[in-house]
């Protein structure tokens, strides 16, 4: 291969690509956007990846992997919250209408209002119960999903381990984003290296690359004024060439991929890929971004978290009268205990207010970081 080569190559059409055996990379949000979609485009999805994966044709590296273990349980939590924001919307009309008008309880129009009330009630009842089960089902995903366990079973095959120390990887990403180098020049992280160590890491395979993410990855893609893919950086397509030895990279959305192997989808599943193509890319350490309906407190320390600080945190909540079983669990990072998540459903400001200062004094200087729940933050706006 000539030097000047790398400079004169465009992106391929993917489908050809594919079809000449091309290998098959998802991205994080393409494995995390099955928890923000229905039934019949999980199976639909993972009836691809099965079918990739038997083929010899799936490979998932580790970044992608530890990148999804990690914030599966924060889609989580943020679905449980928009359910609960939902739930406390929930109009819940006067008992008695006479209270507007008690000279008149007795009026015909007072009855019908009455009857009509009723009828609100009862509906705004039913309502937050079929949310109530909703929220149970989606909180049960902690404990047990899946989905999670179909992940396990393809990475018994498709799993690709680090080629090097992610500690040099993180450092090689680094240098490259101080210098400008895509990718991950336009990340707003604290560790702004995701992106480069899974890119650094396909490059290693040596061959020709499928791959599968949405659109929102600004330092990869061209987008024109419609917010459609023109197509690859130019800079990342030479750097593939050259450094895979002549193989070809593509990038493509997650319903543009399924679409071209299931030609015949339901509208359901293209509705829900469309949305998929709108999930950003989420990094665990993304601490800057704070969702408006957060409904969780989230605890950072110095030093590696223990379950007995979980424990603690149980008996903390019940310290200050919370009566429901508190939800509290471990996040990880790196194989290792990260944060301490804490629940902050059915707890009334005042409590939180509460909560949150009792945090700060069991750890004390132990405490790196504390996020709040949304109603605190609105408080202090």
């Amino acid at each position: 291969m000539k030097s000047y080569e790398k400079y004169f190559n465009y992106q391929p059409d993917f489908k050809k690509l594919f079809e000449e055996g091309a290998i098959i990379v998802p991205d994080t949000n393409f494995l995390l956007a099955a928890y923000q979609s229905r039934n019949v485009t999980i199976d639909e999805v993972k009836k691809v990846l099965e079918g990739l994966n038997r083929n010899n044709r799936l490979i998932i590296p580790e970044q992608v992997i530890q990148e999804f273990s990690e914030n599966r349980q924060r889609i989580i939590l943020e679905q449980i919250a928009s359910i609960d924001d939902e739930t406390n919307k929930v109009y819940n009309p006067q008992k008695e209408m006479k209270k507007f008008m008690p000279a008149a309880e007795t009026s015909a129009e007072i009855v019908e209002a009455q009857k009509k009330r009723d009828a609100l009630y009862n509906a705004s009842q039913e309502y937050k119960n079929s949310l109530k089960k909703v929220r149970e089902k989606i909180l049960a995903l902690i404990n047990h999903d899946e989905y999670f366990e179909f992940i396990k079973e393809l990475c018994h095959k498709s799993f690709y381990p680090y080629s090097k120390s992610k500690d040099i990887l993180r450092e090689e990403g680094l240098r490259r984003i101080s210098l400008g180098i895509k990718p991950g020049t336009n990340e707003n992280k604290i560790d702004p290296t995701g992106d480069y160590i899974i890119w650094s890491e396909m490059m290693t395979l040596k061959q020709n690359v499928v791959f599968v993410s949405n659109d929102q990855k600004k330092d990869w893609i061209h987008k024109n004024n419609k917010n459609q893919q023109l197509g690859v950086d130019q800079t990342l397509l030479s750097e593939f060439y050259s450094v895979t030895g002549g193989k070809y990279f593509v990038h493509v959305t997650p319903k543009e991929f399924i679409k071209f192997l299931v030609p015949e989808l339901e509208k359901a599943v293209e509705e829900d890929l469309d949305r998929a193509s709108l999930i950003l890319s989420i990094d665990a350490q993304d601490i800057n971004s704070i969702s408006e309906n957060r409904n969780f407190w989230e605890v950072i320390l110095n030093r590696i978290p223990t379950t007995e600080d979980a424990n603690a945190m149980e008996k903390l909540l019940r310290s200050t009268g919370v009566t429901e079983y508190p939800l509290v669990f471990l996040t990880y990072e790196d194989e290792k205990a990260h944060s301490i998540v804490v629940s902050s459903h059915d707890i009334q400001t005042d409590a939180m207010e509460l909560i949150s200062q009792k945090i700060q004094k069991h750890f004390s200087s132990e405490l790196l970081f504390l996020s709040y729940p949304s109603p605190l933050l609105l408080n202090e706006v």
